[in-house]
């Protein structure tokens, strides 16, 4: 059993709990479903459809990918990080796999839930959807960067392709 309330999600997610008003953050909060992920259990499956973002609470996620050569681990998604933000905005299938290798537990955000927070907080709604557009806007913009380099040194292994990737799902601008 997990304690969430809006002073541990505002602890384990400052950026996003910092945009919004005690009040609108409760109601957030009380539209996330709690998803618990055993060991070696898979939270997405690449291929079908999602619609969904996940708040990483505890533990880690495995991001995975099919490639010619066989699966590649490309990311590792651990507590305090955001995962699926391109599903909640554009529902379609899955890019990857995603699984957690010794458990996890996850806030689910879908759809649905995000419309019913709309309607009743249409100004933190956008304040949010405004949040998530800068963490998607940061992640394209590192991988640019990435592409770039790449661009320069003419690498085309599966290996680099898969780091650029990562540094999609991470968020990293290294």
């Amino acid at each position: 059993m997990i304690n969430l309330n809006v002073e541990t999600f505002t602890k384990r997610f400052p950026e996003l709990s910092s945009a919004l008003e005690p009040v609108e953050l409760s109601a957030f909060i009380e539209l996330l479903k709690i998803q618990y992920v055993e060991a070696s259990e898979s939270l997405i499956i690449e291929g079908t459809e999602t619609d969904s973002l996940y708040f990483v609470w505890e533990g880690a996620l495995d991001v995975i990918m099919q490639a010619p050569e066989g699966e590649y681990k490309v990311a590792t998604i651990e507590s305090g990080a955001l995962l699926g933000e391109i599903s909640l905005l554009s529902p379609g299938k899955a890019t990857a796999t995603v699984r957690s290798e010794l458990g996890c537990v996850a806030l689910h955000l879908d759809v649905e839930s995000l419309q019913q927070f709309w309607k009743l907080y249409p100004h933190a709604a956008s304040v949010f959807l405004r949040e998530l557009s800068r963490l998607v806007a940061k992640r394209l913009q590192s991988v640019d960067e990435t592409l770039k380099a790449l661009k320069q040194s003419n690498t085309k292994d599966t290996q680099t392709l898969m780091q650029v990737q990562s540094k999609l799902l991470k968020g990293s601008t290294n």
